[in-house]
């Protein structure tokens, strides 16, 4: 392939996915706890040119093959705390993710996905015969410290102190229900996004360590995408799309005089 063609077409490619992740950024600005992604770039191979006039290696040039998407980090700073007044709301001011049980375990040896992590803090109640449980938007369970469901017998009463201890009004007194599992990892970076806001534990995010953060009922976490950066990197990248198209079409000039010449 000529090669300033096929550069080009890998620049097009490349900022095109990095369009996408911030235009997924955007698009979840108002999504509880979500942490924004960052797409980062690296060269490809290049190949040496030498200058026919003088041999001497310290003369030697090199030529690009362009650009290519290396991979996609997650940046998990934390977000603003907005206030609800709900009782059902909490957000983690810290270092840590809320634990939902897995409904759908694929039980593969690079995933430990009995469990799931999440730091959407906007939970509900499910209506079942043995009670009323704390669930997510996805209907999926927030696990105690022990991993079980938490049973709410009184949400209107429902109290949590900073450590996610949960008490509730039972038979005219307040009464400890559970306490709210809260996890960490060493490289919270390796976790696998599963879609609905949470993650899924993989041998890259490594052990569970014990979270550090502090939790606060009546609270949400809003996203900690920052509208003003990511439209001017939008702005940025678009620009880079224009410089790659305008190498494949110039690219295509060349061709068109080179097959003028020709004919």
């Amino acid at each position: 392939m000529f090669q300033p063609l096929h550069t080009g077409r890998l620049g097009l490619s490349a900022q095109q996915k990095g369009i996408d992740t911030i235009g997924n950024n955007i698009a979840n600005l108002s999504t509880n706890g979500y942490k924004k992604v960052r797409l980062d770039f690296q060269d490809n191979l290049y190949t040496r040119m030498y200058n026919k006039t003088d041999m001497d290696p310290d003369m030697n040039l090199q030529r690009g093959t362009g650009t290519r998407e290396y991979q996609t980090a997650r940046i998990h700073l934390q977000g603003a705390l907005i206030t609800t007044e709900r009782p059902l709301d909490f957000a983690l001011e810290g270092k840590g993710f809320f634990v939902l049980q897995n409904p759908n375990p694929v039980d593969e040896e690079e995933y430990l996905d009995e469990y799931l992590f999440t730091r959407d803090g906007a939970f509900y109640l499910s209506e079942e015969e043995e009670g009323n449980f704390l669930v997510d938007s996805s209907g999926r369970y927030l696990a105690d410290i022990d991993g079980e469901r938490i049973m709410i017998p009184d949400p209107l009463t429902l109290q949590s102190d900073a450590e996610g201890n949960l008490s509730a009004m039972v038979d005219g007194e307040m009464t400890f229900i559970a306490q709210l599992g809260l996890v960490d990892f060493v490289n919270p970076g390796g976790l696998e996004v599963v879609g609905s806001n949470a993650f899924m534990q993989t041998v890259n995010s490594g052990e569970q360590l014990e979270a550090s953060a502090i939790i606060r009922q009546g609270d949400v976490e809003a996203s900690n995408v920052d509208l003003a950066e990511e439209l001017t990197r939008m702005i940025r990248t678009q620009r880079a799309y224009q410089i790659a198209a305008r190498c494949v079409t110039t690219a295509d000039q060349m061709l068109q005089v080179a097959n003028a010449i020709r004919s």
